[in-house]
């Protein structure tokens, strides 16, 4: 996953953003984490910029959260 910028919502980032409370498509960042999980999908992150880090860290705790 090549990373740009961050997702939509305020929660991942502190950029501005059109969508400060999330998708427009109603997509859930932690939803699809789990997903990925469930279904044993591995992923590498690439960031081109430091604006992705929050984003990064809730990625990395609702990973964390799972294999507990």
């Amino acid at each position: 996953m090549i990373m740009d910028a961050p997702c939509h919502g305020k929660k991942y980032h502190s950029c501005s953003d059109d969508y400060p409370n999330g998708s427009p498509e109603g997509l859930v960042l932690e939803d699809l984490i789990k997903e990925f999980c469930k279904k044993e999908i591995e992923f590498t992150v690439i960031k081109l910029d430091n604006n992705c880090d929050k984003m990064i860290s809730v990625m990395k705790e609702c990973h964390q959260e799972l294999e507990v």
